[in-house]
């Protein structure tokens, strides 16, 4: 559209003027073009780093669930070796009376 508009300016404008005109809008592309690889690149780097935080909450969160995978099992063995202390105690015979 801005070529439409400068060959309509040209039949108007001198070949100096076009030719200036041309010169200015090819500058602005190369301008615009740096503009929006720069903001690609931003773009890129900011999920990179998104990733990257989120795979470190995701290591954090399964270093969590291990911990209390850990603490529950060893509460379990706890628990079971306690029972298993009285059971032991209630089936273990009485000892016997001191002879007299």
């Amino acid at each position: 559209m801005a070529y439409e508009n400068i060959e309509k300016l040209s039949s108007i404008a001198s070949d100096k003027e076009t030719a200036a005109l041309k010169e200015a809008i090819a500058v602005h592309e190369k301008s615009l073009a740096e503009l929006l690889r720069r903001i690609g690149e931003h773009e890129a780097a900011i999920a990179r780093r998104r990733a990257e935080e989120e795979a470190q909450r995701e290591r954090e969160l399964a270093e969590e669930r291990a911990k209390e995978a850990e603490a529950a099992r060893l509460a379990e063995e706890a628990r079971a070796k306690e029972e298993a202390e009285k059971a032991a105690a209630v089936s273990a015979p009485a000892p016997a009376p001191a002879p007299a």
